[in-house]
């Protein structure tokens, strides 16, 4: 129940169909509202925050999504070089928006840059309830070269770029596609630029 309008925010109403969404999964109750045209706008509001707000131009989305791109990237090379030959699987349990840091730069989930474009678009949604990315690695000994398969949902999906859309993805192409998203300078990066027009100083 929604008692003080005038606390409202978008993230708390994004809150709100994340609640919604849950319950509904579950078999749990929700009032009649939340399955009608409220429900839907409610939708529109996550996705919104998780998507436009969040990756909205290539500089937020590298700022978003370059740790989590590094520490998977790192733990692919380690099994691929060797450096790990203990772990055979390795699990991170997160929300939706921290999967959407994984898929948006990768091309995974599609989202629109342009706000009036976003409005009038039905490309972006965030992960359902319950959803799995999966990177598989695999290797052809015989070439002696690794390949990852990645599986969001237990469906096979397609990286392009360097990996050109191939079921299977060389892992020296999945680096030249991962590598350009990350930042080496963190710190540097957070640093916000002044943009203000200097103006000369007058007598």
């Amino acid at each position: 129940c929604i008692r003080d309008r005038d606390k409202l925010t978008l993230h708390s109403l994004a809150e709100y169909d994340d609640v919604i969404n849950c319950n509904l999964m579950q078999s749990i109750p929700v009032p009649k509202w939340a399955r009608q045209e409220i429900g839907h706008k409610l939708m529109w509001v996550h996705d919104f925050l998780n998507l436009y707000k969040a990756f909205h131009n290539e500089e937020s989305t590298r700022l978003i999504s370059s740790n989590l791109l590094k520490d998977t990237l790192d733990s692919i090379d380690a099994a691929v070089t060797g450096k790990n030959t203990v772990t055979k699987f390795r699990l991170f349990s997160a929300h939706d928006d921290t999967l959407n840091r994984i898929m948006v730069p990768l091309g995974l989930n599609q989202h629109v840059s342009d706000f009036q474009k976003f409005l009038n678009s039905k490309k972006g949604r965030n992960p359902p309830f319950a959803s799995s990315l999966i990177f598989e690695v695999y290797k052809d000994e015989a070439k002696n070269e690794n390949y990852i398969m990645v599986l969001y949902n237990n469906h096979v999906k397609t990286l392009g770029g360097a990996c050109n859309n191939e079921r299977l993805c060389s892992y020296s192409n999945f680096k030249k596609l991962i590598e350009p998203m990350i930042i080496v300078d963190m710190k540097s990066a957070c640093v916000a630029k002044d943009d203000t027009p200097k103006r000369k100083a007058t007598k």
